[in-house]
């Protein structure tokens, strides 16, 4: 929520703390564009936090990622040293949160896709670490590993899918705009969110949607 609430300080809608929880719950209340976001940053900082605690040894059931160890990443640079457990914190957030969605319906389906979107974030700004071997520090051999961005380019790469969510619709059993069957999208990458119904105004206070509207604090236009 705080990454949220950075990311959108200045917009109409600023992620307010009544909106997290819905998510959380699975609650079948909003599906727009703002619901898709949460829903990915709520996806990725379960997986960044998993991942972070492998690597600091918090969680005795992980460690460092060292199956790459040894072979040739690219030119002049082997993998080494120890690498954030990218994949294990995928795999857990993946088996924990997509387990909470049931059904098989278009909102079941956005779920999944922003979860799924949130996770490849993480991998997305994750960075190249490495260290120079070599005479005199010629930098002749470097040994490199992977290592998880600050989470704030997490957060700023996902408003940055926000801003190019996609529009599908719910026809008879399956998504479409770009189209999706069943559980799975398929005409549009996985690492892109979606949402089923428009944005109200979040200018003005609206009792439906829980939105107090903008005023009293500044927000930019757009």
């Amino acid at each position: 929520m705080d990454e949220c609430r950075y990311q959108f300080k200045w917009e109409r809608w600023n992620c307010p703390d009544t909106d997290l929880p819905l998510v959380q719950q699975n609650m079948y209340l909003r599906v727009n564009r703002e619901t898709a976001y949460l829903q990915s940053i709520n996806s990725a900082g379960v997986m960044y936090t998993l991942t972070e605690k492998c690597s600091t040894g918090v969680n005795k059931i992980c460690g460092c990622d060292f199956s790459r160890n040894g072979k040739k990443g690219g030119y002049n640079w082997q993998w080494g040293g120890c690498s954030d457990n990218i994949k294990y914190g995928e795999s857990m957030t993946k088996r924990f949160l997509d387990a909470m969605i049931s059904g098989k319906d278009a909102h079941a389906a956005m779920n999944r896709q922003n979860n799924g979107a949130g996770r490849k974030a993480v991998k997305k700004t994750a960075r190249l670490i490495c260290k120079c071997h070599g005479v005199s520090g010629s930098c002749s051999v470097r040994t490199c590993w992977q290592q998880l961005a600050k989470f704030r380019s997490v957060g700023f790469y996902l408003k940055r899918k926000y801003r190019k969510a996609i529009h599908v619709n719910f026809y008879g059993g399956k998504l479409e705009g770009n189209e999706a069957r069943g559980m799975k999208m398929s005409l549009f990458s996985d690492k892109d969110l979606v949402f089923l119904e428009k944005s109200p105004d979040y200018c003005k206070q609206n009792f439906t949607f829980g939105t107090k509207g903008t005023v009293g604090r500044e927000c930019s236009q757009y």
